[in-house]
């Protein structure tokens, strides 16, 4: 990894009790600018916020849509749990992770001993099966490339998949110069390695877990969701398919309701209490 990681934090005043502290991870090729209003509901509800973006991608350094390892994302997330637990040592804190961001955070409950600093994870559509086909040719070149050209990019297709019903939001994406549509051969080797682990160890995570997909993904396939779901050993579990609802979840026109799920889920583990 090269180059800084950008942080973006929305933070209530240091002098106001924050209930707990969010940490934030966004999905692959956008940037953590794109939750802007996920943090505003969750500051309204009285929750911290951090986030930044992941290397190669918005304001990070980094070669765009590239990372050598996928466990150099984990490292990141971890490192903003950290920060986290320095500004409010006594605050409990969550983990939030969307889409690739997901498997980021599924694969950091796994790994990473610092996930045992937090009190519950929500996971939206999280990225275990890519649902839009990728070419057999790229899938061959992809794997016999991975030693020889790892940072050969090709179009990564998200360009062309629907993510959200709200013709607002699809058409601020398309005109958002931070976006990033291309992937690199080991990126796509590591996104299968890591989406492989995390389905294996899903038996891994214990802590209390929500997780929401869409049920119209057209992006990640929502099946293996219920699967990981059923396979996690935590005992406070809601794992749910979002009938109608697009891979962007959060960014649905139904997504004041599903913000509303979420606050109220956290509000309902601050503490410990399922």
């Amino acid at each position: 990894m090269t180059g800084e990681v950008y942080r973006k934090d929305w933070l209530l005043d240091a002098a106001s009790p924050a209930k707990a502290t969010v940490a934030l991870v966004h999905g692959q090729g956008e940037h953590c600018g794109r939750y802007a209003h996920v943090a505003a509901a969750l500051n309204a509800a009285g929750y911290d916020v951090v986030s930044g973006d992941l290397p190669g991608h918005g304001r990070s350094g980094g070669l765009r849509g590239h990372i050598d390892r996928f466990d150099a994302f984990v490292d990141v997330a971890a490192s903003w749990i950290e920060a986290a637990r320095e500004r409010r040592p006594d605050a409990p804190l969550f983990l939030l992770g969307h889409s690739v961001g997901g498997l980021i955070a599924a694969r950091l409950l796994q790994t990473s001993p610092i996930a045992g600093l937090l009190s519950g994870a929500v996971l939206t559509s999280p990225a275990f099966r890519l649902r839009f086909p990728i070419p057999a040719w790229k899938e061959a070149l992809g794997r016999r490339l991975d030693g020889v050209l790892p940072r050969l990019r090709m179009p990564s297709g998200l360009k062309e998949q629907r993510v959200t019903r709200s013709e607002d939001i699809a058409r601020a994406t398309a005109a958002d110069p931070l976006m990033v549509y291309v992937a690199s051969v080991r990126f796509y080797n590591e996104l299968l390695r890591a989406q492989a682990a995390a389905l294996a160890e899903a038996g891994a995570i214990s802590l209390p877990l929500l997780l929401l997909h869409g049920g119209a993904d057209e992006i990640i396939a929502p099946e293996p969701s219920l699967d990981f779901g059923a396979r996690v050993s935590s005992a406070d579990k809601d794992v749910r398919l979002l009938p109608g609802l697009h891979h962007e979840v959060m960014n649905e026109p139904e997504r004041d309701d599903v913000l509303r799920d979420i606050v109220g889920w956290l509000d309902r583990h601050v503490g410990g209490e399922g």
